[in-house]
């Protein structure tokens, strides 16, 4: 699996992936926090489009291998921005969201979206490392 020389290079490459549809997010039956999460806030496949494409390296919180046996040697790259996200009742929210990412070299690269729900626990993002 290739390794990522810099936070910017893998945003670089996420973006540009998902800007030619060569993304999915995880919705299976072992991702059913990913499901609850879109339908609280209301998100469409669009919205969450979105806020990919609209990440920054000061969202980034690491890189870590893979713990899945057999996959040991993929990269998952997490994420944690913080949006103001509207509830089912329509009230406003800060919420920190948990993305992560996992970069599959096809011809060209596809974008697995492991994770994309609200954080189990606060983040420490690259923001707030300097």
């Amino acid at each position: 699996m290739r390794e990522y020389d810099s936070v910017s290079e893998i945003l670089s490459t996420i973006k540009e992936s998902v800007s030619k549809g060569k993304y999915f997010i995880s919705l299976n039956k072992n991702r059913g926090e990913n499901i609850a999460f879109r339908n609280k806030y209301e998100l469409s496949s669009k919205d969450q489009r979105q806020i990919i494409l609209n990440l920054t390296e000061e969202d980034y919180e690491k890189s870590v291998s893979n713990y899945k046996e057999g996959y040991e040697n993929e990269k998952l790259h997490i994420f944690g921005p913080i949006l103001n996200l509207k509830n089912e009742e329509g009230k406003s929210k800060k919420v920190q969201v948990y993305i992560k990412f996992n970069i599959i070299k096809d011809n060209d690269n596809l974008v697995v979206v492991v994770s994309f729900h609200e954080a189990r626990r606060p983040m420490i993002l690259a923001s707030c490392k300097k």
